[in-house]
């Protein structure tokens, strides 16, 4: 062996050395750290998660409804609700065969959110009168609240806006007595039977004239110069998958679909409304992925998806 390599050999074992000590001193700081108190801080229920353009379709369905959702970054979750005359309760769940006591819109999203936003906008000797969202990451980002009527529509809503009232410091809303949209760290989108007719009566001091809940648009009617939808009632709009883009040849959207899905999102987008396609392809997997990369490249604004842990977790 020559003295040059011997020399190499030595300089290489003592930089491994200094290394492996150099490691051993930081896992001993994070050992000591975790129990340290410091490694908390009053917006950390939602730390390191990066939030997602991902709805998460029929969100009651998990383990954990909200939280399976949040935990991997959707800025949209969905909660079915069935009303009943004479009960108070707001019920969630697919169908009537799905329902309990126990799964209402109070104890799986109401006192949930409220919860966490309770959390991330602490009373500090630092922090006073915050409106922080959800996401500590991004504190800014909305998180949309489909609640999809099962049942009648204006009785229906007409509870849903009783229980919506312990979050009103936080929803966005649409004030009638300055003509303006203030945007929340929670939106709430009526869907499925909600009653337009409804939703879009102009407020009135009953309500401090503010609007809680906005109405799912259907999103071929906002090409029409005509519609009635805005963001004084409308922020977020949908339509069926198939009725838009029709057939795809192995997940792979058309030049010609792909325009007009484009024009379609534009013209919303013109209005200041996103746009979330339902019931898209869910298999083969391949195909799924395919037709999530087309939309979001066409700007849908919100993937709806059943597996969200996969769309968390797409290369994009």
């Amino acid at each position: 062996m020559t003295p040059a390599r011997s020399l190499a050999q030595i300089v290489h074992l003592l930089v491994g050395f200094s290394a492996a000590v150099w490691a051993g001193d930081v896992q001993n700081y994070l050992n000591k750290f975790e129990g340290s108190g410091r490694q908390w801080y009053p917006t950390s229920f939602t730390r390191d998660i990066i939030p997602k353009p991902i709805h998460s379709h029929n969100d009651y369905w998990r383990k954990a409804p909200l939280y399976d959702a949040i935990s991997v970054g959707c800025i949209s979750v969905e909660a079915d609700v069935w009303h009943f005359d004479g009960d108070n309760e707001l019920y969630v769940g697919h169908d009537l065969s799905s329902l309990t006591k126990n799964r209402t819109l109070n104890s799986l999203y109401i006192n949930p959110l409220l919860d966490i936003l309770h959390r991330q906008n602490p009373e500090t000797e630092f922090a006073h009168d915050t409106s922080n969202g959800i996401f500590d990451t991004n504190p800014e980002q909305t998180l949309y609240l489909y609640i999809d009527i099962k049942t009648s529509g204006v009785a229906t809503y007409t509870s849903i806006l009783k229980h919506l009232t312990p979050l009103h410091p936080y929803l966005t809303h649409y004030n009638a007595s300055t003509a303006l949209t203030h945007y929340g760290p929670l939106t709430v989108i009526a869907t499925g039977n909600a009653p337009f007719s409804e939703i879009s009566v102009s407020p009135t001091s009953s309500s401090d004239y503010a609007r809680y809940a906005f109405y799912d648009a259907p999103l071929l009617s906002l090409s029409d110069s005509n519609t009635p939808y805005n963001t004084t009632n409308s922020l977020m709009s949908s339509e069926d998958f198939g009725s838009i883009v029709g057939r795809v040849s192995g997940g792979e959207m058309s030049n010609a679909q792909k325009q007009k899905l484009t024009g379609l999102v534009k013209s919303a987008h013109d209005r200041g409304i996103g746009v979330r396609l339902w019931d898209t392809p869910g298999w083969p997997v391949r195909w799924r992925n395919k037709v999530w990369r087309g939309l979001m490249e066409c700007g849908v604004d919100l993937l709806n998806a059943d597996d969200v842990w996969a769309a968390a977790g797409m290369m994009w």
